[in-house]
This record gives C-alpha cells, structure tokens and sequence, in this order.
C-alpha cells in the first residue's frame, strides 16, 4: 500500500553523495508539503508513496534540498532584455522603468516560470532577496508549482543605494522613500 505525498519525482539521476559512486540512476523523490520525506531507488520509494502530483525527470540530475540562495525570481522574465535596454539609447527605456511596470499578474506568471525552470535544475528552494513587489503573489506561484521558498520584504533596497523613483512609487507604502 502506497501512501499519497504531493509531489513524486520519478526517473531522476540523484546526487548522493554518501553513495560510493555520488550519484544513483533511476532514483526517485517523495515530497510532502515542505519537506522530503523519501529519496532513493525508484522502485523502492514508488512502491511506498503515490504522488498528487509526479515529475518525470527524464534521466536528468537532481540534487534533493539543492537551496538556490540569491536568485531575483521576480525578474526572470527579463532574461535578455539588460543588454537591449543599453543598446536603446533611449533615457525613458531603462531596466527600472521596465521593472516598475511590470503587473502583479506577470510577476506572478515570470515567478511561476522561474520556479519550473529552477525545479528543472533540481533546485527545491529559493531565496529572493526583496526585489518583489507582490509576495503573496509570488508565494501563490511557488506554492503551484511545488518549490520552496523564502521571500523578502516587498523591494528591498541597499542602505544608501540610489533607489530608482520609479520602483519608489511602486514600493509598498511603510518601505516607499526609506531606502
């Protein structure tokens, strides 16, 4: 008899170090709300539990727990756009402007496509270090597609950096003009 965990990550090539060869084929991942509750042979760990939810791996390497510790999560849809922003020339095109323009729905859509990219590489959880506009948002999209995180205050700023007016504006009212 199997028991039901959230997600079931089949056909993994895991990374185990305290294996003799640092890694086993085949191998699967049980997960049950936040935490890992089976890892090894995947023979073994399906015949004990049945995913809500299972991601074929497809052969590929996952480090259970892998923690992704800096990682703007919230600006993954801008992938590309840095270098077009500079090639412009143009003052009213710049990276602020485009960030502070960005909706909470395609936050939540660029956060939800980060998170399935991340789980892809075999991370599990991430840290976005306050350059969110919409948490709750976020931590709806991480919470649908099953990866961990930790979430800073809405946009956070370095003590004494120049703050752009146009993410000010866009900051929650307690943090808007206190960098």
């Amino acid at each position: 008899m199997t028991a039901p965990c959230d997600l079931l990550i089949r056909d993994a090539t895991l990374v185990m170090p305290q294996t003799p060869a640092g890694w086993l084929g085949g191998g699967a991942i049980a997960i049950d709300g936040a935490r890992i509750v089976d890892i090894g042979a995947g023979d073994a760990v399906m015949a004990r539990w049945r995913g809500l939810r299972t991601l074929e791996a497809k052969g590929a390497l996952v480090h259970a727990g892998l923690i992704e510790p800096h990682f703007h999560i919230g600006q993954y849809i801008s992938r590309g756009l840095h270098r077009k922003f500079a090639d412009a020339q143009r003052p009213d095109l710049t990276y602020a402007a485009w960030k502070a323009a960005i909706t909470p729905a395609e936050e939540h859509v660029g956060v939800a496509l980060a998170a399935l990219h991340l789980l892809k590489a075999g991370i599990t959880c991430v840290v976005d270090p306050g350059t969110l506009f919409d948490t709750e948002g976020a931590a709806a999209a991480l919470r649908a597609v099953g990866l961990r995180g930790v979430l800073a205050a809405p946009y956070v700023w370095d003590a004494g950096a120049p703050a752009p007016r146009s993410c000010v504006r866009r900051a929650p009212p307690p943090r808007a003009g206190k960098p």
